[in-house]
């Protein structure tokens, strides 16, 4: 994946990584409801978080992971794009939406079964 490869040469660098404010939009009905206008987008999202996540889980030098926002009514996306929103993983009413989910088998996966974790080289001098 090239978000893996890009964090990857990041790391080769040897600087410690973090994926911060990390949240996926899509374009939707309005700004209070925010329902995407995409029915794919409802597994789209999923989908993209869980990339993110999996090559952060994959490569050691990324220290933290962390999603903007707390629910899609207090996201910042409707405000500043227009027409696009649903990029958080709670909905308008405050409840976890499959992306939450995704990312809660991704860390279990992470902390009990994922394969083990190889560092990126480091250059030599």
């Amino acid at each position: 994946q090239l978000f893996q490869q890009d964090l990857e040469r990041y790391a080769s660098l040897g600087l410690k990584v973090a994926i911060t404010e990390a949240d996926v939009r899509t374009f939707v009905n309005n700004a209070t409801d925010q329902v995407p206008t995409d029915h794919l987008a409802v597994f789209a999202q999923p989908y993209e978080f869980s990339g993110m996540l999996k090559a952060a889980l994959a490569v050691p030098q990324v220290i933290s992971f962390t999603i903007w926002g707390f629910t899609d009514a207090d996201s910042w996306v409707p405000g500043t794009f227009a027409g696009e929103g649903y990029a958080t993983i709670y909905d308008v009413n405050q409840q976890p939406k499959p992306a939450y989910y995704e990312l809660q088998a991704d860390l279990e996966l992470g902390a009990f079964g994922a394969p083990r974790r190889v560092p990126t080289p480091m250059p030599q001098p």
